[in-house]
């Protein structure tokens, strides 16, 4: 009987932490410039599946205000911290299970689910953006995305 139990303990275990492997992966489209796309996400129906990707290609310097000076900064990645916002049943996933962008490589961000509410869901994104300036100096800023809204009628 405990030999049944610690099995069954095993392998309930084992499909939580596979979990992620059944999550909604996605593929970027091919960007030609760095940006995001879709500029908008398609409406979704109240308990209809819904699935949507977001390509991201992060460009790779910028020019920040350093003491005083426009100086360039060459980017090292872009972390996603959370999607808010997102309606009940709705949830994101990004490539591969990895919430970190780097430049000029394409990524995306799938969102996945069956929305159980209908309404307007302006989308909040938070991200931090690591770099360096003078080659050497680490600097890190934090953003917030607000380019989405998800749409979802009965």
């Amino acid at each position: 009987m405990i030999r049944k139990f610690i099995f069954a303990s095993l392998c309930l275990t084992a499909t939580f932490m596979v979990q992620p492997l059944w999550s909604q992966d996605c593929t970027p489209v091919t960007l030609s410039e760095p940006g995001i796309l879709p500029e908008a996400l398609p409406f979704a129906q109240k308990g209809q599946a819904y699935s949507e990707t977001i390509s991201v290609l992060l460009f790779s310097d910028t020019m920040v205000e350093a003491n005083g000076q426009t100086v360039k900064a060459v980017i090292d990645s872009m972390v996603l911290l959370d999607v808010l916002g997102l309606p009940s049943g709705v949830t994101y996933r990004c490539k591969d299970g990895i919430n970190k962008f780097l430049p000029l490589t394409p990524s995306c961000i799938s969102v996945y689910g069956t929305p159980t509410a209908e309404g307007t869901f302006p989308l909040e994104i938070p991200v931090m953006s690591y770099a360096k300036v003078f080659g050497f100096v680490s600097i890190n800023q934090g953003d917030t995305i607000r380019n989405y809204v998800l749409n979802v009628f009965d």
